[in-house]
């Protein structure tokens, strides 16, 4: 439900991108070493993958690992926050986000990532 739910605000917020959507860590690592998004949101809680592991995955693939990343979850403690900003993971959300906060997070991320990558909207 919330993966609908906030995949709808992003297209509103980034209506000249595509939103995609995965099941787990696992998949979503494999679709982004295959194409190579602008941003990647990603929830702590994941099966098969939590966000730490995916995140340490993806900082490891020289191909990915400057992809600009948000944490968005329900359950992310504050040990978590600091591990994920160890990481250099500027932005994690508690769900429910404060929408202006989370848009100004993904289009300073786009941003990022766009001068970091070379992505481009889809």
């Amino acid at each position: 439900m919330d993966r609908i739910l906030y995949s709808k605000i992003l297209k509103n917020i980034t209506p000249e991108y595509s939103v995609e959507i995965v099941s787990n860590g696992k998949e979503a690592l494999e679709r982004i070493k295959t194409s190579p998004p602008a941003l990647v949101i990603t929830e702590h809680t994941m099966p098969e993958m939590n966000g730490y592991e995916f995140i340490n995955a993806v900082m490891k693939d020289e191909s990915i690992h400057s992809l600009p990343i948000l944490i968005l979850s329900r359950k992310v403690d504050r040990a978590s926050i600091q591990a994920y900003s160890e990481l250099g993971i500027e932005f994690v959300f508690q769900k429910p986000v404060n929408l202006a906060n989370f848009k100004l997070a993904v289009e300073k991320s786009l941003k990022k990532g766009i001068k970091g990558n070379g992505a481009k909207p889809i």
